[in-house]
């Protein structure tokens, strides 16, 4: 089990992984999406201060989760990471809630470009 005590203090951080659908930006999307997971790392990672690192890929393989927590180099469940969130006060559900409308903006910015 991690130190949570390490989490809580803000020496660690978690990982979540972002897979990213083309499909979410247009019929075209498998074209661009390398491109749009650059942007959404940039964007992310300079907006949120969450003690949360924020990696966004291609979603090529649908059997990979969409969402993958991580903490130090190892898979997470849903649970262990709402489990370490709750020792920051974050919501795990809010987190994604506002991954989720984050994300919607990026692909509504990367789209107008």
């Amino acid at each position: 089990m991690p130190n949570t005590n390490d989490f809580s203090n803000n020496k660690i951080h978690l990982s979540v992984l972002c897979r990213v659908e083309p499909g979410c930006l247009g019929p075209d999307g498998k074209f661009f999406i390398e491109d749009f997971c650059a942007f959404a790392n940039e964007a992310f990672n300079r907006v949120l201060d969450e003690p949360v690192d924020w990696f966004f890929v291609p979603r090529h393989d649908k059997s990979l989760p969409e969402i993958q927590y991580q903490y130090t180099g190892r898979n997470l469940s849903r649970d262990m990471a709402k489990q370490l969130l709750s020792f920051r006060a974050i919501d795990i559900d809010e987190l994604e809630e506002s991954l989720n409308e984050q994300l919607s903006d990026l692909i509504d910015q990367f789209l107008a470009r």
